[in-house]
């Protein structure tokens, strides 16, 4: 799997391994727009996994933005500054990428060239959101993919607008981890040994990864089931030296309390 380690960015590696994927289905001489290239981790990705003949559109505010708060952070911890001179470095041999700053949509409006894939990881709040989804869908071709990032109860507009768009085109949403896409159905449908391929690597990943909120949850219960079946334990210390004058600090039985459990630990002093 093509990465590049030198790149900030906010992608797991399953998601990453999702965005290859997902490259691969592009079509020759098609067109993918991705919409919050930040620094250029995931638009890397997609120009490296793609035909050589996609042209990969990379759309962010960059600089204009001001000071990109977490970004910057996120670029200063790399030595890096958040800038589009920054993105243009990082992507530097990605031959088949168009970088093109301006706030979306609003500084897209004459758009007219059809896409075949579209990411959404920019503004994941409405109103831009749901403007930035209407507007980029518009301009997808029937048998184009929708997919995006940061599917996760934190942000609500982002699960809201992705269900509605599921609906709209009447496609089977797949969540992995947090990124998010919605295949045509002929790919899911498909017979081709390539794309049936693909489709069910990405399937797969979905099972393997599932939404985070599911991820935490599984955790917690885990961690719950196991906290209560803990009763007690008794713990024997091998103590090197002579133990009686431990013996006579401690006692011959200490008794804790960890974790705001409600238990108790007895321990031996032999």
């Amino acid at each position: 799997m093509p990465i590049n380690d030198s790149i900030p960015g906010q992608l797991y590696h399953e998601e990453m391994r999702a965005i290859e994927l997902l490259a691969q289905l592009v079509p020759e001489n098609g067109h993918i727009v991705e919409v919050g290239s930040l620094l250029g981790l995931s638009s890397w990705i997609w120009a490296k996994s793609v035909h050589d003949s996609v042209t990969v559109h990379c759309i962010d505010p960059w600089e204009l933005a001001g000071s990109g708060g977490n970004f910057k952070l996120l670029a200063e911890n790399y030595g890096q500054t958040f800038s589009k001179e920054q993105f243009l470095a990082n992507v530097s041999d990605c031959p088949n990428i168009r970088a093109h700053q301006g706030f979306s949509p609003d500084a897209f409006a004459i758009w007219t060239q059809p896409i075949d894939l579209y990411f959404e990881d920019a503004v994941h709040v409405d109103p831009i959101l749901a403007r930035n989804l209407e507007f980029w869908s518009s301009h997808l071709k029937a048998s184009g993919i929708l997919c995006g990032h940061d599917y996760t109860e934190r942000f609500p507009d982002v699960r809201a607008g992705v269900i509605r768009l599921a609906e709209r085109y009447n496609r089977r949403l797949l969540i992995i981890n947090s990124l998010w896409l919605l295949l045509p159905n002929e790919f899911q449908e498909s017979t081709e040994e390539n794309t049936s391929g693909i489709v069910r690597q990405l399937q797969d990943l979905a099972g393997l990864y599932p939404p985070l909120s599911q991820q935490v949850a599984a955790q917690r219960n885990q961690a719950l089931a196991v906290a209560g079946e803990i009763q007690s334990f008794d713990y024997e210390i091998a103590i090197e030296g002579d133990p009686t004058d431990i013996e006579s600090r401690l006692g011959d039985e200490i008794i804790l309390e960890r974790f705001s459990l409600e238990f108790r630990t007895r321990l031996a002093c032999g």
